[in-house]
């Protein structure tokens, strides 16, 4: 007998879902991108650091389609959150798990958020904690994961190598990715 699928949530994924993010995964010179973080904090302005996160990300994949000889890449960015209709960590790990790229804010070391990076972890998404510069580094468990620091709501990282870093992940998402099944796989 073979073993069950993995599931995606503890609440159950449909085909639907698992079809979402297979087109997501093999969807050529796409790469999405998610960033989770508590929303109301003491550290950081929300929107800031969405805006931010994405313009640093925009950055990192303008440098790297610089050294393309061939098709650009183009970012597809969203921010976690889940909408009507279905229970809420449905939606967000759907998008997680199919994200080649996650985000995490780590200074208010908010349960949910890293619940979300366990999901990436686990699903083999590159994953980029992010924190105040100052605050604790995040939790033993993931401990192993670089992470980065920022200033004034991830408008700038005091890492000299913060955007080569950035691209050199973005490579390696790529890399991964590998070539788009044909069409009559899908």
């Amino acid at each position: 007998m073979l073993p069950s699928p993995p599931v995606g949530s503890p609440y159950g994924f449909t085909d639907e879902d698992w079809k979402a993010i297979s087109q997501r995964k093999y969807q050529s010179g796409v790469l999405y991108a998610v960033l989770g973080y508590q929303f109301d904090s003491e550290y950081f302005d929300g929107a800031l650091l969405r805006s931010n996160v994405k313009g640093m990300l925009d950055r990192a994949v303008k440098t790297y389609n610089s050294k393309l000889d061939t098709a650009q890449l183009t970012l597809n960015f969203r921010a976690l959150s889940a909408g009507y209709g279905e229970h809420l960590f449905n939606e967000i790990a759907r998008d997680i798990i199919g994200s080649y790229i996650a985000v995490f804010e780590t200074s208010d070391m908010n349960p949910n958020v890293m619940l979300e990076m366990g999901v990436a972890l686990t699903w083999g998404v590159k994953v980029l904690p992010i924190k105040l510069q100052g605050r604790p580094e995040p939790p033993s468990d993931i401990s192993g994961q670089t992470w980065a620091d920022y200033t004034d709501s991830a408008a700038s990282f005091p890492d000299p190598d913060h955007e080569r870093k950035l691209v050199r992940m973005i490579e390696l998402a790529v890399q991964e990715k590998g070539p788009a099944p044909s069409s009559s796989g899908m």
